[in-house]
């Protein structure tokens, strides 16, 4: 459970972070999103 949060308090400082950057930093927050997003996703499913 404790992972969970953390990687939910994570996607939440790089959603606000995003709107602030640019270029590749920009990129490099949503390839992290889309992993975190994924991993969030198995972790949902695994409890089903």
């Amino acid at each position: 459970m404790y992972q969970y949060k953390s990687l939910i308090q994570e996607r939440d400082k790089l959603i606000e972070e995003y709107p602030k950057t640019r270029g590749e930093e920009r990129i490099r927050i949503l390839a992290r999103l889309v992993a975190i997003d994924e991993e969030l996703e198995v972790k949902n499913n695994d409890k089903i």
